[in-house]
């Protein structure tokens, strides 16, 4: 099934995600790179001068792992996950339940995926179900929600996505969280703020090579500090928690596999952070 999405572009970058997973030791990245190839899905060839984003890839998701499991959420939603292993790495524990939803071709991609590696392993997931869907539309989120428990909390995930919508959009998809969480509970974890302090020779030209791959300016929706963040956050009807991404700098291993100075790495994450939402009572 071809995505008809007017963001079917942004689906290209997960398959670089992935291949800067597989240069980490998170669970079963490696497995889906390898599987990717296998299918003959390879990422675009802009890796020139944008390998250092393969550090924050590994820095972000394992922060967000972090807080799926201090939160001790048995439910979690992951919005346009693409490629991630979180799904399969997570429902090895049977009574934790991981819905993915993302564009036909990576959904379908991925559901093939997965099904080869559980069968190398003789494994069943019935705790893992991944589905089709345009984040932005609530119908789409909406019609995949049943799989949960509604009497217990949901933790929404959300890694690589907000940085290629419109403000618009973004608010859109900040509002569809939102209900999702008011009828359920939970919280909302995103590796997705931006900040337009950011911007260095470096990540401009890293940026351009992605915008000009996704058709989506990705400087344009950037924040101007974390001030107006957690405002335009607030003002949605969340309560913001914010960690930074150096709280994992001693679990990442990807700046050592490619040769790449620990002060460089330190750099790449210095300032980025994760926002943490939980919805307020206004």
């Amino acid at each position: 099934m071809k995505s008809n999405s007017p963001h079917e572009l942004i689906s290209s970058t997960a398959l670089l995600v992935a291949e800067g997973r597989a240069l980490s030791d998170i669970p079963y990245a490696k497995e889906i790179y390898e599987e990717l190839l296998a299918l003959s899905l390879t990422p675009p060839d802009i890796k020139e001068g944008y390998n250092l984003s393969f550090i924050g890839f590994e820095a972000r998701y394992k922060l967000l792992n972090k807080i799926i499991q201090e939160r001790d959420v048995t439910q979690v939603l992951d919005l346009a996950a693409g490629f991630a292993p979180r799904g399969l790495d997570l429902t090895r524990d049977q009574k934790i339940k991981v819905l993915e939803i993302d564009l036909a071709d990576v959904a379908n991609s991925k559901r093939k995926i997965a099904a080869r590696i559980l069968q190398k392993t003789g494994e069943l997931r019935p705790n893992l179900k991944i589905f089709e869907g345009n984040v932005i539309s609530l119908e789409d989120i909406m019609g995949t929600i049943n799989f949960f428990d509604p009497t217990k909390p949901v933790g929404i995930i959300c890694e690589g996505l907000l940085r290629y919508l419109t403000p618009d959009e973004r608010t859109t998809v900040a509002k569809n969280v939102r209900m999702i969480l008011k009828k359920f509970g939970g919280f909302w974890a995103t590796s997705d703020i931006f900040f337009q302090t950011m911007i260095t020779d470096d990540i401009h030209r890293r940026n351009a090579l992605v915008s000009k791959l996704t058709g989506r300016d990705v400087e344009a929706g950037r924040f101007k500090d974390t001030t107006e963040a957690k405002s335009y956050f607030e003002n949605l009807g969340f309560a913001v928690e914010m960690r930074p991404m150096t709280e994992v700098a001693g679990d990442l291993v990807s700046a050592g596999i490619m040769g790449v100075p620990k002060e460089e790495e330190e750099d790449d994450i210095s300032d980025r952070v994760v926002f943490i939402m939980e919805v307020t009572h206004s």
